[in-house]
């Protein structure tokens, strides 16, 4: 009774299945297909490509032609429960990179007494293989919760990033490492921490991926600057979600449409 199938890579040995004309052959990729994977001429070879968004389109039309190709864009249905749900604007949440390399204590600080003084909310994500090389890091999480604490801050420190914690928070403030696709897609407003001297090329090498509609600061003053103007960026930042993610076919598509 096999109808249909579906690839979620494009391995050479598909080649194996393909070959079989009497069924319908869709790639559907992976979460990460119109960031990471290699495109090669064999996408011709399905019957239809369920794509997520314009950003896979347009990945692929640069690489091979797909005037003739039957393409479906389908969004990423598996981050519909991010863009559900209220936010709090008065909420943050700021992710420590793994590397204390890339860690700043001077902007560390004036994130904590920018919340304080706005009498704000915000949440820490300390992960657990934080690699310390400085000695005076030693005993952090132990020393963040004192600090804030002292300051008086209305805080919870955590171990690990969850979907909930993407839901509940508009803001959040990260590095380009700890930076997520699903930051996008929960409709918050991201800041991003880019020290001078990183080329972003270099850290995305071979990743089709941009960070158009995010703020993105190397210092303690401009991430101030930034937080004291306001959001500016909210439509851009709409509008660069549709793109990547596909957010209007999310909520449009039927799976009888597909099959």
């Amino acid at each position: 009774n096999l109808k249909t199938i579906f690839y979620m890579s494009n391995a050479s040995n598909n080649i194996h299945l393909l070959r079989f004309n009497e069924y319908r052959h869709i790639f559907i990729g992976t979460e990460y297909f119109d960031r990471d994977a290699q495109v090669t001429k064999m996408l011709r070879a399905y019957d239809e490509l369920c794509l997520t968004s314009q950003a896979s389109i347009d990945k692929l039309s640069k690489q091979i032609d797909i005037s003739d190709l039957t393409i479906k864009k389908i969004g990423k249905p598996q981050l519909k429960h991010l863009m559900i749900g209220k936010k709090d604007p008065n909420c943050f949440l700021y992710l420590f990179p793994t590397d204390d390399e890339l860690f700043d204590l001077k902007i560390l600080k004036s994130i904590i007494n920018y919340i304080s003084e706005k009498n704000f909310t915000i949440s820490f994500v300390v992960p657990k293989n934080l690699k310390i090389f400085n000695k005076f890091l030693a005993d952090f999480e132990k020393q963040l919760n004192e600090f804030s604490l002292i300051q008086g801050l209305n805080y919870k420190i955590y171990n690990e990033l969850t979907d909930d914690l993407l839901i509940s928070n508009q803001n959040i403030i990260c590095d380009l490492y700890s930076y997520n696709q699903k930051f996008l897609a929960s409709n918050s407003i991201v800041y991003i921490y880019k020290p001078n001297g990183i080329s972003t090329e270099i850290v995305f090498k071979d990743k089709y991926i941009s960070f158009d509609g995010f703020y993105s600061f190397s210092s303690a003053d401009e991430l101030m600057n930034i937080l004291n103007n306001g959001d500016n960026m909210k439509e851009t930042r709409e509008k660069f979600c549709e793109y990547w993610i596909g957010k209007e076919p999310i909520f449009d598509i039927k799976l009888k449409e597909i099959i």
